[in-house]
């Protein structure tokens, strides 16, 4: 699964992780996505992403991944990537996300 700053699931990721994590929320999207590309299914799925997260997310833990499951089940977090964000982090995660994606960009 592709990971880079124009993934929209790696973007989701990162957008409802700023909230709830203190660290950088784009390490544990990673993590994240690498733990999705596992071959685990339906509950299977919600338990392993709880047994995962619990230890960065705490409290957290049970309603990012519910939000998470259900923006995979209905391919919500494609809809969000065209949408901008509506908290002042994720405002700052957006640019920071933007300016590296234009800085790319001219490289090429």
């Amino acid at each position: 699964m592709d990971t880079d700053s124009n993934d929209p699931l790696h973007n989701w990721i990162i957008t409802n992780l700023a909230p709830h994590y203190d660290a950088d929320p784009s390490v544990l999207a990673s993590y994240v996505v690498t733990y999705l590309a596992k071959q685990v299914e339906g509950d299977q799925l919600y338990d392993f992403l709880i047994e995962k997260l619990d230890i960065f997310l705490k409290e957290e833990t049970e309603a990012f991944v519910s939000k998470l499951i259900n923006a995979l089940t209905t391919k919500s977090y494609l809809e969000n990537s065209q949408q901008q964000p509506e908290t002042d982090s994720e405002q700052t995660i957006f640019q920071s996300e933007q300016q590296n994606q234009q800085k790319e960009q001219q490289k090429e």
